[in-house]
């Protein structure tokens, strides 16, 4: 199997004394199934530190920011799906079914866009202006974009149905959002 990464570029990453990473100081490069036994520790580990030190101030100082940073990472690899799904020929679009019905299309149109609005509703809770624009000019904007693609059609409906998906997604993440709050505020009134 070929080499995939050299060591020094992992030891850069943080990633030399995680579990699987069984390198003699002579090897100089690490094969895929030893990068992914790497990452896969490294993930672990991940996991773990949320588990265990998630009420401690370091808890909320090292990795609040980093999930913050993961679900806006999420949020717009998620817009840059659906505009692939939105824009590319008819022959491409991934599909959740072979034949697809009305409702399945509905589902789809609505699913996507609830997601895409709870994902940037909550990476960007501070930012609601450029949220409604994100999510409710995205749908707009990718369902204009198709009337010059060949084979794609652009519809009234389409742009409705995703615009009520975008808000609902909204509305799910700032319910979500109020929902901790107060758990917060409680779980503090409690102790004081």
């Amino acid at each position: 199997m070929a080499n995939c990464c050299d060591r020094a570029s992992l030891e850069s990453a943080g990633l030399k004394n995680l579990p699987g990473a069984t390198l003699s100081s002579g090897e100089t490069s690490l094969k895929s199934e030893e990068v992914s036994s790497l990452l896969a520790g490294f993930c672990l580990r991940f996991l773990a530190s949320l588990f265990i030190s998630s009420t401690s101030a370091a808890w909320r100082v090292r990795v609040l920011p980093m999930l913050h940073r993961l679900v806006s990472a999420v949020a717009w690899a998620c817009l840059a799906l659906i505009a692939f799904a939105t824009l590319s020929p008819a022959y491409l679009r991934p599909k959740l079914w072979a034949v697809e019905s009305d409702s399945i299309v509905l589902l789809e149109h609505v699913g996507a866009f609830a997601l895409l609005g709870f994902l940037f509703a909550i990476s960007h809770r501070r930012h609601h202006g450029l949220v409604f624009l994100i999510v409710f000019g995205s749908a707009i904007a990718l369902e204009l974009l198709q009337l010059g693609i060949p084979g794609r059609d652009a519809r009234l409906l389409d742009a409705a149905e995703k615009l009520v998906g975008g808000g609902l997604g909204i509305v799910a993440a700032q319910c979500a959002m109020l929902i901790r709050s107060r758990r917060k505020g409680q779980a503090i009134g409690q102790r004081g």
